[in-house]
């Protein structure tokens, strides 16, 4: 199948101005506020024990809890669509980017226990656009749905089956002549 090679517009644009012909399927946020919500429960749990280390740990894990829920800014970072993918913007959360998944080559998802999560975007023409969130399976399992043949581990797994793979035995021995 023949890739298009267009000139992809990536200028932002207002939401108004965008016009989408499908179907809504997610919303890909910031921050993971149910994994953040539980954890709240977790520390008040710790704190009503009353061991003296479970209430200093429950102290501690609200505290960072409550730091992230008031001072972390959550906003929109996706909008996944059945033919296209808006990505917003970190300042203006009515300013989006929209991709017809057309033009998108190949995904990933970058998932690391330190450092950035988010998904990366290799473009047809060879750009590459990062978006962070923390709600990495939740935008992996709706991209996976809509453009499984180009998530790049299904990309990598295709060129290997297509390998021809010729093995020898290293114990058996070589006839002489």
């Amino acid at each position: 199948m023949e890739e298009k090679t267009t000139n992809i517009k990536l200028e932002p644009q207002p939401i108004s101005e965008v016009e989408i012909d499908s179907n809504h399927l997610a919303t890909i946020m910031y921050k993971n506020n149910l994994a953040i919500y539980v954890m709240v429960v977790i520390s008040i749990v710790l704190i009503i024990t009353l061991n003296i280390w479970g209430v200093i740990f429950g102290l501690l894990l609200l505290a960072v809890c409550l730091f992230v829920i008031f001072k972390i800014k959550d906003y929109k970072c996706f909008e996944i669509y059945q033919d296209a993918i808006l990505i917003y913007s970190d300042k203006k959360d009515d300013t989006v980017i929209k991709i017809n998944y057309h033009d998108i080559k190949e995904w990933t998802v970058n998932n690391k226990q330190q450092g950035s999560n988010g998904i990366i975007l290799i473009l047809n023409d060879g750009r590459t656009i990062a978006k962070e969130t923390f709600q990495i399976n939740k935008a992996y399992n709706h991209l996976s749905k809509v453009m499984e043949e180009k998530e790049s581990r299904v990309i990598e797994l295709n060129k290997l089956r297509n390998e021809k793979i010729t093995l020898e035995n290293p114990f058996k021995s070589k006839k002489k002549k």
